[in-house]
């Protein structure tokens, strides 16, 4: 008497290496991060500028004097009103 193959065999072993090769990308991202690194690099992407150089200085100098509001400020540069607040000299 012949016996039917089971249905889930090739799908049993392509699930567990699928699995394996998850748990060895979770294992070296892990000992990634713990390995020392300069105090000042971040994971992940750098951020980029919203405002370059002279247009941060412009917007500094324009919230010194104090005669706009930080939206309007903002709003002439397409940023919002906490972009220009955190803003240093």
């Amino acid at each position: 008497m012949k016996t039917k193959a089971n249905p889930l065999r090739g799908r049993n072993a392509k699930w567990a290496a699928a699995m394996q090769k998850r748990d060895l990308v979770y294992y070296h991202c892990a000992k990634a991060k713990k390995l020392p690194r300069p105090a000042r690099l971040k994971m992940g992407r750098k951020p980029k500028p919203k405002l370059t150089d002279s247009q941060r200085l412009e917007a500094i100098a324009r919230r010194e004097l104090g005669h706009e509001t930080l939206v309007d400020i903002g709003r002439s540069y397409n940023v919002s009103s906490m972009t220009i607040r955190r803003l240093e000299p």
